[in-house]
């Protein structure tokens, strides 16, 4: 952790997601937490693009940060695919979705018995034979 953020929770509490520390004196190494103010991270990103720190604008770093997504998604299916496995997704029994990694052989019904036994364990009841 930053030691602004982690002065900032220590003073102020939690910095809310889509939130960023913005310096009003305009030193990034300063933590005292009367130099920083919590301002949404596109606002965050035109204050450093005043300053020239920052060359793109809040869209095309939104662009950006989903094409790195869409690649560290293919990176993991790729690595998954190589120990022999895919993705699954079934709907359970109370009407949420829950999907996973299953071996490429597993027929429809070895899936969804995968599947449900991780369900089972994710909401604490017992394994019903």
């Amino acid at each position: 952790m930053a030691a602004t953020h982690y002065m900032w929770e220590e003073f102020r509490g939690p910095v809310a997601p889509g939130y960023a520390l913005h310096h009003i004196c305009g030193k990034r190494n300063c933590v005292r937490p009367a130099h920083l103010e919590l301002v949404p991270h596109a606002e965050h990103l035109i204050h450093h693009a005043r300053k020239r720190r920052v060359r793109f604008s809040p869209e095309e770093w939104d662009k950006r940060r989903k094409a790195r997504q869409r690649a560290n998604a293919k990176k993991e299916y790729l690595k998954m695919k190589a120990k022999g496995l895919r993705r699954a997704k079934r709907r359970m029994p109370d009407g949420t979705d829950i999907d996973g990694w299953v071996p490429l052989t597993a027929g429809k019904s070895a899936v969804y018995d995968h599947l449900f036994q991780r369900w089972l364990r994710k909401n604490g009841t017992e394994d019903v034979p």
